[in-house]
């Protein structure tokens, strides 16, 4: 316990050093909140969190987070850092890092770095990355992932298809999983977005005994973002759940405004 809260103390103190060292920044920044109801054995979960990620200079940005969820009859808070950082033409970094305070509700550590690039002859970007969860009782996951994302000639859709194959040490097995998604509009004026992605249960926020999140599970989820003017706007996310153990209803309120 004394560990966590001295890497806490770390981390919220690189935070301020970057504040303070770019005081005329630019970024968004953007709060929510979520209300889920669940099906079965399990109870209703709440969420509320919020976000800054700031441009820094020559490309780089740095984010940091914090969430605080009421699920499945325990209380835990998550701080969360984000980092994107150039490497060369048309490549990047974007990197996670999420620590809990408990191991029942969110990961009690998140890890995951992805790497980008863009494919202009073709209208992609592509990404190739790897993600880590510290989980309750000691135990631990790692996912290999990919994606692509493809912008339609001559209208503002996105086509965004991802697949991971997991090892997790919790459930004692590994399984791959399947996303594919589509977003339609213009930013700075309104989008609209769907995706559905199927297959093994990757750590998800559950408080459940070591067996039942082997399982798969399939979610669709809709949602959309309007710009009520060029500083700022409103979101909305709805999305459905079906695993053998529960079904998950929830919807997620946000604003989101530029620094």
């Amino acid at each position: 316990m004394h560990s966590k809260k001295l890497a806490l103390g770390l981390l919220a103190a690189v935070a301020m050093v970057s504040f303070s060292a770019h005081a005329e920044f630019k970024g968004t920044a953007e709060v929510s909140s979520s209300h889920a109801h669940v099906s079965g054995p399990m109870r209703d979960t709440n969420v509320n969190s919020g976000s800054v990620l700031l441009d820094l200079d020559k490309g780089h940005q740095f984010g940091i987070g914090a969430a605080h969820a009421h699920a499945w009859g325990a209380k835990a808070s998550q701080l969360n850092l984000r980092s994107v950082n150039p490497i060369g033409q048309g490549y990047w970094l974007d990197s996670h890092l999420d620590m809990s305070d408990k191991g029942s509700v969110f990961a009690r550590n998140h890890g995951s770095s992805m790497l980008n690039w863009r494919v202009p002859a073709h209208n992609l970007v592509l990404g190739a990355g790897v993600d880590y969860f510290d989980m309750r009782g000691g135990a631990d996951a790692l996912s290999l992932k990919v994606k692509a994302d493809y912008q339609v000639q001559s209208m503002p859709l996105v086509l965004h298809a991802d697949a991971l194959w997991s090892d997790d040490l919790l459930n004692t097995g590994s399984g791959g999983r399947l996303g594919v998604g589509a977003t339609y509009g213009q930013v700075g004026q309104w989008t609209v977005s769907t995706r559905y992605e199927t297959g093994r249960a990757q750590y998800e926020t559950v408080k459940l005994p070591a067996g039942l999140n082997a399982g798969n599970s399939k979610r669709l989820e809709v949602g959309a973002r309007h710009w009520v003017n060029k500083d700022w706007g409103v979101s909305l996310n709805l999305a459905h759940v079906d695993h053998r153990v529960y079904q998950r209803n929830g919807v997620v309120g946000g604003l989101f405004w530029n620094l």
